[in-house]
């Protein structure tokens, strides 16, 4: 999908309400890109999983993996629903 489609689509979903956008790739993928090119055509905020990151020492069995998803929730996500 080309940005223009993309940016029509979101800009549809705003009609109705608030959106929240995940953008999920592998490194070097263009995630980081495309978040700017949003943040500038809609003047929005742009939250980075590397601020979310899990230090390998405190990874539990509970939490594996290296984006801290409770602290999103709490601090980005919960925040934003209100």
């Amino acid at each position: 999908m080309d940005f223009d489609k993309l940016s029509a689509l979101i800009s549809d979903k705003l009609q109705a309400s608030p959106v929240i956008i995940a953008i999920d790739g592998r490194c070097g993928s263009g995630k980081t890109t495309l978040a700017e090119m949003l943040k500038g055509y809609f003047d929005c905020n742009v939250f980075h999983g590397d601020d979310f990151y899990i230090p390998f020492e405190k990874r539990t069995e509970d939490r594996t993996g290296n984006l801290d998803t409770k602290r999103l929730k709490d601090e980005v996500i919960e925040p934003l629903k209100e």
